[in-house]
């Protein structure tokens, strides 16, 4: 695994904000292993890489040997960031840089990270970067990735060059998303000064910690951060508290509530992040004081067999289609107690679930087991 600077381009938005996320997040211990979604955020990434520098399809690619790997509905995504890469270089001229290594430490001690595309033209500087995920859409303008990515380039290029300009260029292609922002290169420079005001923020023994649903969302400390704590529970106590309850909706006018809802989904992202953190740590053997892991619920799910037994069924227009009706409407046809049913469904095992111990419910036996269950 390519080694992370301290003060990465990829974390700005967060170490730019919260300067005490630095030294709280490197505390940590190792997260563990990638994450689905950030694995097949690699797997695009490589096989853009592949295609630019090969000046290859990924449309074209063989579905056998290595190629085989790579899903056709992420060859499409990928080959709209390549066409757009490809014309972008087109339009701008100059030199193309794919998986660029950039260091912006002139202005932020140790700073570097790697720009998915850098384009080097006579008089402009272009830095792409493909967002490969779904879950947030991510805008060039005032983006801090982009803007080192941009420096670091700057750095490396201006011997020779007469730059007036930066672009950086972001593209989502499952958000169908382009976003860019151009700045003078004055513009540039003087973000590199803040840049290097916030890096001395986060190198100093005391840097501050500043809470909020931007740089919070993504921070590995999220979970644990007791700034974060300090400031949800104080506005918990603050509109929720027992002495003097909020008055029922139909009483609050549309300005109290419309300043209301953005506190209430701080305090649901940190209260869900709270919660998955402890879970994640009873799973993984630690003992959460006044708590157990037991089974959530679980679904029914069909077997392998029942395609077969609900065709050969005299009702099977009302339990098939191209497959299985769902085990509800099959109860409808066949009654609660069908043995059919019985003979052809299973139940697998509750998702982990952190409870008080007063709960009925029994403790998962074993901690292996609900590992097991808890990264299914």
């Amino acid at each position: 695994m390519a080694p992370h600077a301290l003060l990465g381009a990829s974390s700005a938005h967060r170490w730019m904000a919260c300067p005490g996320s630095v030294a709280l997040c490197d505390s940590l211990p190792d997260g563990g292993e990638e994450s689905p979604y950030a694995s097949e955020g690699t797997q695009a990434h490589d096989l853009a890489e592949q295609c630019l520098r090969h000046n290859m399809d990924a449309v074209d690619l063989p579905h056998d040997g290595g190629w085989g790997a790579y899903p056709q509905e992420m060859r499409e995504y990928v080959q709209q960031y390549i066409d757009q890469v490809r014309a972008i270089h087109s339009e701008v001229g100059g030199e193309l840089l794919i998986e660029q290594r950039v260091d912006y430490s002139e202005w932020v001690p140790g700073g570097f990270g790697t720009a998915d595309a850098i384009i080097i033209g006579d008089s402009e500087i272009v830095a792409v970067d493909l967002k490969y995920g779904l879950g947030v859409r991510v805008d060039a303008p005032g983006n801090p990735q982009a803007r080192l990515y941009l420096l670091g380039a700057y750095a490396a290029h201006e011997l020779g060059h007469a730059f007036t300009q930066a672009t950086g260029i972001i593209i989502q292609p499952r958000l169908d998303h382009y976003s860019s922002e151009t700045l003078d290169l004055a513009s540039l420079l003087d973000f590199a000064w803040e840049a290097r005001r916030c890096a001395g923020l986060a190198l100093r023994d005391d840097a501050p910690l500043v809470p909020g649903a931007s740089q919070c969302r993504f921070c590995d400390a999220k979970a644990v951060c007791r700034a974060r704590a300090d400031e949800n529970l104080a506005t918990a106590k603050q509109e929720f508290n027992d002495d003097a309850p909020p008055p029922p909706p139909d009483k609050m006018a549309l300005e109290e509530i419309a300043e209301l809802l953005p506190r209430m989904a701080e305090l649901r992202a940190w209260s869900k992040d709270v919660e998955e953190y402890a879970l994640q740590q009873a799973v993984n053997g630690a003992k959460v004081p006044q708590h157990k892991v037991v089974e959530g619920r679980s679904v029914r799910r069909w077997l392998p067999s029942a395609t077969e037994a609900l065709k050969a069924h005299e009702k099977s227009d009302l339990l098939m289609t191209t497959k299985p009706a769902g085990i509800g409407q099959a109860e409808r046809v066949l009654g609660k107690r069908s043995e059919l049913i019985a003979a052809h469904t299973e139940k697998g095992r509750g998702t982990p679930t952190l409870v008080p111990e007063s709960d009925k419910r029994p403790e998962v036996g074993g901690i292996e087991a609900a590992k097991a269950d808890f990264t299914e």
